[in-house]
């Protein structure tokens, strides 16, 4: 059986992904294919630079989630706590409170020594396989590239935060 959500779920979930437009994305493609033909790039360059991208994309996550305030608490959880009956409004509010401040405040750690191992782990697979793959990155393409994957995810990262404020689910 599959859960859905409720349309007010499904429509802040969908404010809260920026989409970039064609101009970035063609620019974000191009410019790996820029390093390798006009600077002479391996292409193991290439790989670490979208290893790094991956390390970028995780760290960006850990912020959203952070942002997110407990806001985003799965509402079968807490329909499950607000529906026991055994329990006071009291209790089930302290639950809730609880279960979202967890989710603030231990899964973006949680979350970002779990990515983090991740990385370190295919960070040195990728070193170990392609020597050179973190080389490269001081030339034009590779800091424009850098620069570029900075500010699309810091983008996205503040459309999440003006996002997360405003949304404000319904309660179960």
């Amino acid at each position: 059986m599959t859960a859905t959500l409720p349309p007010e779920y499904l429509s802040a979930l969908a404010r809260i992904e920026r989409r970039p437009s064609w101009p970035e994305s063609l620019v974000a493609a191009l410019l790996p294919l820029a390093g390798v033909v006009l600077f002479d790039w391996p292409v193991a360059a290439v790989i670490g630079i979208y290893w790094l991208d991956n390390l970028l994309i995780g760290l960006f996550h850990a912020l959203k989630i952070g942002a997110a305030q407990g806001r985003m608490l799965d509402p079968k959880y807490e329909a499950g706590i607000r529906n026991h009956p055994q329990w006071s409004d009291a209790q089930k509010d302290e639950l809730v409170r609880n279960a979202k401040a967890f989710q603030h405040h231990v899964l973006p750690w949680f979350f970002l020594v779990h990515y983090g191992l991740f990385c370190a782990g295919h960070g040195a697979f990728i070193a170990f396989l392609f020597d050179g793959a973190f080389g490269g990155f001081a030339s034009a393409p590779g800091l424009a590239m850098i620069a570029l994957m900075l500010v699309q995810h810091g983008l996205d990262l503040r459309a999440f935060r003006s996002d997360a404020g405003l949304v404000a689910l319904p309660r179960a």
